[in-house]
């Protein structure tokens, strides 16, 4: 509603968002595969809103398109606050795509490995941002703090 005001969206705003959307997936995901391992069982059963499935699902990703769509008209999509929310963004969402792309295979060998190797790569992506931030490099390589970072939204939305 900012953005469509003509005004801009303070980071930290941005930065609640991003918390708020990979918490609403993780939580629908985590009650969806459940199976009565959920401290209200009632929860299961429950739809947002009592909407049809998938719609708030599909409404937020349709506001994130326009938005984008808007920004890029604009030609403020580049905007680092911009540029950050959505690159961080399409992490999260590609690694849930990439989560589902891999569900056929979960217990055998390949997904065991598959997940073995995101394990070991956000390590060491963590690591590496802790490097970067505790000798002061962070400041002078941004692109590569901004990548890492993605990798690490990938990972949590890959854990599904």
């Amino acid at each position: 509603m900012l953005l469509f005001a003509g005004r801009d969206v303070p980071g930290v705003l941005l930065s609640l968002v991003l918390t708020i959307l990979g918490y609403y997936f993780g939580f629908r995901t985590k009650v969806k595969s459940a199976e009565g391992h959920v401290f209200d069982p009632s929860a299961r059963r429950q739809l947002p809103l009592f909407l049809p499935t998938g719609f708030v699902r599909w409404f937020i990703i349709l506001g994130f398109v326009a938005c984008g769509v808007y920004l890029h008209q604009q030609g403020r999509l580049m905007d680092l606050r911009y540029f950050e929310f959505f690159l961080i963004l399409m992490a999260l969402i590609g690694g849930y795509l990439f989560a589902k792309a891999f569900a056929r295979t979960r217990g055998s060998p390949l997904f065991a490995a598959v997940q073995q190797v995101k394990a070991a790569a956000v390590l060491l992506t963590a690591a590496a941002l802790a490097v970067l931030f505790v000798t002061g490099l962070a400041g002078r390589t941004p692109r590569l703090v901004l990548a890492l970072c993605a990798v690490v939204s990938f990972y949590f939305g890959s854990r599904h």
